[in-house]
């Protein structure tokens, strides 16, 4: 379970999961994931998920994008939006 602020606008912590913008498409896992094709089902359930309810994405280890909205670009594909480089006296509601 993924740590998620809710409100308004939450904002999910990814972690491991999906930890950089590069990381949002489906396909890219970590490399020690013991069972990607499984990962893989389970991200788009997240993703589709955080999508519907306009949940923004918290990134651990993107050293130029701290959180993102999450977008669909016309062939389905997961893309990031608004993207924040940092978060210094960003109010997160």
């Amino acid at each position: 379970m993924l740590a998620e602020v809710t409100g308004d606008a939450g904002v999910v912590f990814c972690a491991d999961l999906i930890p950089g913008k590069a990381w949002v498409h489906v396909p890219i896992t970590m490399g020690y994931d013991r069972f990607p094709e499984l990962l893989v089902d389970e991200k788009k359930q997240f993703l589709d998920d955080k999508l519907a309810r306009g949940v923004r994405l918290f990134f651990t280890h993107d050293p130029h994008c701290a959180m993102a909205s999450l977008v669909r670009d016309a062939q389905g594909k997961y893309a990031v939006a608004d993207e924040q480089v940092e978060l210094v006296g960003m109010a997160l509601n």
